[in-house]
């Protein structure tokens, strides 16, 4: 998985986002803590980063996670505000400064946040830090719960375990 994921992210390797996308929808398929969700978001790249890899690598595994829960992606709505530094190499605390207030939602938008119950996607998840910036925006704009779906859970200084669902 480690693997997959470097080649999809950081090596171009755009092909492997259907793959990756396909394994996470088998996970999160019929995941009881998501059932009752109504959209799916990945959380989005700063436009710098986009351009630099000419693909957001989380758009294709929501995608893919939006189909298998039969619910609709709402990619654009999220918005990161202002360019971030990479969180590889950095400690949790770090990271939480990193991206603190680095999220937002598009207010021409916002409003199809409200009450909602949202799945925000992602490749992997280490300190929690992106996924908890990400789900303090939402909840600014009214969503009334967050869960969040990754390929791999990571421990820092460790490898990652394969993903699938995560709630609270």
């Amino acid at each position: 998985m480690r693997a997959a994921i470097a080649g999809y992210k950081f090596e171009g390797r755009a092909d492997l986002g259907l793959p990756l996308g396909d394994y996470l929808a088998t996970h999160v398929r019929g995941e009881q803590a998501l059932a009752l969700s109504e959209l799916v978001m990945p959380v989005p790249l700063h436009r710098e980063r986009l351009r630099e890899r000419g693909f957001d690598h989380a758009v294709p595994l929501a995608r893919a996670v939006a189909t298998a829960l039969g619910i609709p992606l709402a990619a654009g709505i999220l918005v990161r505000a202002r360019a971030t530094s990479p969180q590889a190499g950095l400690m949790a605390k770090a990271r939480r400064a990193n991206v603190r207030d680095a999220f937002h939602a598009d207010p021409a938008r916002a409003h199809l946040l409200k009450d909602r119950r949202i799945v925000l996607v992602d490749d992997i998840l280490t300190s929690g830090a992106t996924a908890s910036a990400c789900a303090e925006a939402l909840a600014a704009a009214g969503a009334a719960e967050v869960r969040v779906a990754t390929l791999a859970r990571a421990i820092l200084g460790g490898l990652p375990r394969n993903g699938g669902a995560a709630t609270g």
